[in-house]
């Protein structure tokens, strides 16, 4: 092969620096040679142009440029154009010299005035599929070395004070040259407009646009201009493999495997479609002990749409709030997995979690240099794992409310979750792009099959209507990936996903709170008589008399509101007695009279059974 390319190589003639300066001998052999072929031409040029350097012959491109118009009859405005050693584009440059010593043109009292100290120029224009602002990529670098490329917002260099901003990445622009480099810019980008390359651009991946037509990244010509630790987030959704092996191997799963790794894949599909179905985001999370494959099954649900690694779509809860939110922002409409619960510390971290990400909005932030950030939104499925619960006894309705839990202690779901791994590992990112496909095609159908699992969950269960609407959506996106992608007749049903779903009574936390306190009064009793024990109020004549202070230490203690509570015992007749306005009551202990919460001993809602041992559901 090395031969070959030596006995086509064409030799350059050894011409003089007087056949440059004063003939027009290597400009015309470059034509006659190239044959009108422009690879040819532009690889010659360059090799020219090298030769002329080492005779001290400068601006080689800028002069060819010239007689290539001349010979065709076109008037030449400037007579500059680019001459970056590395680079076959030679676009004008107006009154610039563009070279490898940096970008400027000579004033009138003979003096350069730089732009930049090294070349830099405009490759390509973004126009943004949602907002239609447009960002442009720049090429720049130091000559000899590989030239870097950064995407920057157009208003960026229009103006002296934003373009400054550049030099954290490399380009040689200070406030002294600030404004000659807007102005080159701007002159590059207005003569070589129609030679600039045009691109559609997106920050964030999912629905765009309007009308539920396009979707990213699924979109030609597409290019990624958010932030660059996203980048790897965003080139790992594509295909890659064998669809069928994948599809096999899922199918494979499905029939003979647990219904909980098909409850987190209806859960990936499911995101797609919240945005479009008018839903809220909500949480699928899988929690029990180790080793069972509630990762692998996370896994299956990310192959889905991307490569399914740790790391690359999917990540670990050792994140902050802020990133947690630039991370469900880029992510937009597809699902956002994360591992390893138990890498958080603080229980009340989990609340918290779960309304920001559930709000499908972050934070008003301000800018640096003033004014206010660009709200991210978002909305899709959150599925995550973990080895404990992600709600407590103590989280607010709210939060239970949008989290559908599944516990994971049933046995190990994969027989050999290695291969599993190897094979959607290999082979993935096929069935989100045909699902989305399809959706396109049949939102109507999509929605009217949302309704109708919304009615059916309404008239057969107790949940609430966030735990329905979540619910549904899951139902739909188990339906529609059987029809439009498995074909295999299985999907899970209402009496599946009943035993998961949360009802009214189960999400009022003061409730919670008070079957808490009562649990911890029963199993402190001893504190409530007369005795060395700690004093915690007094136990008699069917009351329970608590302390105030250790009533509220107690609710606090299993992070409830004392007050809160209060007031809801008080409104649900869970108070034995009150004192006019005063919720608590006076009482005497040890020879002081103190006020106290007063509780029936006896809470009355419960009533004992007779019921033979054999009747009972477990061995005792």
């Amino acid at each position: 092969m090395g031969a070959m390319e030596n006995e086509n190589r064409i030799t350059i003639p050894d011409f003089s620096k007087d056949d440059f300066l004063t003939s027009s001998k290597p400009f015309q052999w470059i034509i006659d040679q190239a044959d009108g072929n422009e690879f040819v031409k532009g690889q010659l040029v360059a090799q020219m142009a090298s030769k002329a350097k080492q005779l001290k012959v400068s601006n080689f491109k800028t002069q060819f440029t010239n007689y290539v118009r001349a010979q065709k009859g076109q008037s030449i405005v400037y007579g500059n154009v680019m001459e970056f050693s590395g680079t076959a584009i030679m676009w004008d440059t107006g009154e610039w010299i563009a070279n490898d010593d940096g970008v400027y043109k000579t004033n009138a009292y003979g003096v350069n005035q730089f732009a930049c100290p090294h070349p830099i120029f405009i490759l390509t224009r973004y126009s943004n599929v949602d907002t239609d602002v447009e960002s442009v990529q720049l090429v720049y670098g130091r000559a000899g070395r590989t030239y870097k490329t950064k995407i920057v917002p157009r208003s960026d260099l229009a103006s002296a004070n934003k373009i400054v901003k550049l030099a954290e990445y490399g380009v040689g622009v200070t406030s002294e040259n600030a404004k000659a480099l807007v102005q080159f810019l701007s002159d590059f980008e207005s003569i070589n407009y129609d030679k600039i390359v045009e691109k559609k651009s997106c920050d964030h991946m999912g629905w765009v646009g309007r009308g539920y037509k396009e979707f990213a990244p699924y979109i030609s010509d597409l290019e990624f201009e958010g932030q660059d630790t996203f980048r790897q987030l965003f080139n790992s959704v594509k295909s890659v493999g064998s669809y069928d092996k994948w599809l096999e191997t899922i199918k494979n799963y499905r029939k003979n495997g647990s219904i909980v790794v098909r409850m987190v894949m209806a859960a990936s599909f499911a995101s797609v479609l919240l945005k479009p179905l008018g839903a809220l985001p909500f949480f699928v999370h899988l929690w029990g002990d180790t080793e069972t494959g509630k990762s692998v099954a996370l896994l299956a649900a990310v192959s889905i749409w991307a490569e399914p690694v740790i790391g690359k779509y999917a990540y670990t809860f050792n994140s902050t709030d802020v990133g947690n939110e630039l991370y469900a922002a880029c992510l937009n409409s597809l699902p956002l997995c994360m591992d390893e619960l138990q890498i958080l510390n603080k229980r009340s971290d989990f609340d918290d979690i779960i309304y920001r990400l559930c709000e499908g909005t972050g934070r008003l932030r301000g800018k640096k240099d003033g004014g206010i950030q660009n709200i991210k939104t978002w909305r899709n499925c959150i599925i995550t794992t973990g080895e404990r619960p992600i709600t407590s006894m103590s989280s607010g309705g709210g939060a239970v409310n949008r989290v559908i839990e599944i516990e994971c202690n049933g046995g190990k779901f994969f027989k050999n979750p290695r291969e599993f791994c190897r094979t959607i590992q290999s082979s993935y990112g096929h069935a989100g792009k045909v699902f989305v496909e399809n959706l396109t095609e049949n939102l109507a159908e999509a929605r009217e099959l949302h309704e109708k699992y919304i009615k059916l969950l309404e008239d057969n269960t107790d949940a609430t209507d966030k735990q329905i609407a979540s619910a549904a959506a899951l139902l739909t996106a188990d339906e529609l990936s059987e029809r439009w992608i498995f074909n295999d007749g299985i999907r899970i049903g209402i009496d599946d996903i009943k035993p998961y779903l949360q009802t009214k009574d189960m999400l009022n936390v003061n409730r919670r709170a008070y079957d808490y306190l009562r649990e911890e009064v029963i199993s402190n009793y001893n504190n409530f008589k007369n005795n060395d024990n700690e004093c915690w109020g007094i136990a008699k004549e069917g009351y329970i008399y608590i302390l105030r202070n250790k009533f509220n230490a107690i609710l606090q203690s299993g992070n409830f509101n004392p007050q809160s509570t209060l007031s809801w015992m008080a409104r649900n007749g869970k108070l034995a007695k009150t004192d006019g306005r005063n919720l608590s009551v006076k009482v005497q202990i040890n020879g002081t009279r103190i006020r106290c919460i007063c509780l029936h001993e006896d809470d009355g809602e419960f009533t004992e059974m007779d019921i033979d041992d054999e009747d009972l559901p477990f061995d005792i």
